[in-house]
């Protein structure tokens, strides 16, 4: 993976919060890699999941004789702030001091350098988008190049590591019980819809196809050679729920 690429826009400071750049492959399901480096927003077998994290997922660096640190940027004020200390998972591991993204999608790179850390870092994501090739821009992976820079004057011994929970078949919506989307089909007086669930009591997803706009439509034929006085009985025989129709 060549690490020359044009970066459109260098983001720092509070603007880091908001960034999630998915990567995953398109319509595969994803992981944000968010703006201080950190995995965030994991939307798996089929679960829209914004704000899901897997605490004990997460790259790190080791450097002999200076320590270890996690490859993410200071927590952000938010997560430092709740009302029983920080919110953030793992918050005591030592972090880098400053940060900053670097994005082009679909690539996203994120700076990592500390004054008290003999090496600067470099993560690269990328999401494998192929303008024009829809088989290579549907892959499900994602990939990750970790770049080190020693700051010291004599040779470092460094290691990385990738921690990676096992997150398939977790449910958001189940407390982290076994997940089973499936499909079903749910009808009521006018209205027909197909229910994707994954067992717990919300469903995430509803696609709903009211009948009362087709219905009406086929009134024309229904009230061939009767009297104007007869359309109001005939609507009636339709069960039409006037408020589907309009929208």
């Amino acid at each position: 993976m060549s690490s020359s690429w044009p970066v459109a826009r260098t983001y720092a400071g509070p603007s880091l919060v908001n960034i999630s750049l998915p990567v995953g492959g398109i319509g595969t399901g994803t992981v944000g890699y968010g703006g201080r480096g950190q995995f965030r927003d994991w939307e798996l077998e089929n679960h829209p999941s914004k704000g899901l994290t897997f605490p004990l997922t997460f790259l790190a660096c080791h450097v002999a004789g200076a320590g270890a640190r996690v490859l993410e940027g200071a927590l952000f004020d938010g997560e430092v702030e709740g009302w029983m200390g920080a919110t953030a998972p793992l918050a005591g591991l030592p972090r880098f001091g400053s940060c900053t993204f670097e994005a082009c999608y679909p690539f996203g790179r994120v700076a990592l350098a500390d004054p008290s850390f003999p090496v600067s870092v470099r993560v690269t994501a990328v999401n494998p988008l192929v303008p024009g090739d829809v088989e290579a821009s549907g892959l499900p992976v994602g990939v990750f190049r970790v770049e080190l820079t020693s700051l010291s004057s004599s040779p470092v011994d460094v290691d990385v590591m990738f921690s990676v929970e096992a997150m398939v078949g977790h449910s958001p919506r189940a407390l982290g019980l076994a997940s089973s989307p499936s499909a079903e089909t749910r009808s009521a007086p006018g209205l027909t819809g197909v229910l994707i669930s994954d067992g717990a009591n919300k469903p995430y997803r509803v696609k709903c196809r009211a009948p009362g706009f087709v219905h009406l439509a086929s009134l024309g034929e229904m009230v061939r050679g009767h009297m104007l006085a007869d359309v109001v009985a005939v609507i009636g025989t339709q069960d039409i729920v006037f408020g589907e129709v309009d929208r």
